[in-house]
């Protein structure tokens, strides 16, 4: 599994937001600020979660609030979804490309877009 790729990407982007002002527009997600960029990835990898914790679709809100501190809300997101995708193993859940997955579909999934948002987090800052 791609656990600890998840986390090193998590970190990345953790450390490139780390101190950035909320409402800094991020270049490469022009309609984004920092804030909308750091709730999408906390939120989008906790609905992952949960959907590898239920093998059902879950609702995603990508609005929300977010703890103060951004590095340890991202990395405790990544490490839930982690700890889901291990436990979960083989186990088949839904996906939204019309048939059911391996959870660990998911935790790729994740990895692939925390790594772009990781990207857009360091050249925002």
């Amino acid at each position: 599994m791609h656990t600890d790729w998840l986390r090193d990407q998590t970190n990345a982007m953790a450390a490139a937001v780390d101190g950035l002002d909320p409402d800094k527009r991020v270049p490469t997600c022009p309609e984004w600020s920092v804030r909308d960029l750091v709730t999408h990835v906390g939120m989008i990898q906790r609905r992952a979660t949960l959907i590898v914790q239920t093998g059902e679709a879950v609702p995603f809100h990508d609005k929300g609030e977010i703890a103060g501190d951004w590095g340890p809300w991202l990395k405790e997101g990544a490490d839930e979804l982690a700890r889901a995708a291990e436990a979960a193993g083989a186990k088949e859940v839904w996906s939204f490309v019309g048939d059911r997955r391996p959870a660990s579909f998911w935790l790729r999934r994740m990895l692939h877009d925390t790594t772009i948002h990781a990207v857009d987090a360091a050249l925002t800052a």
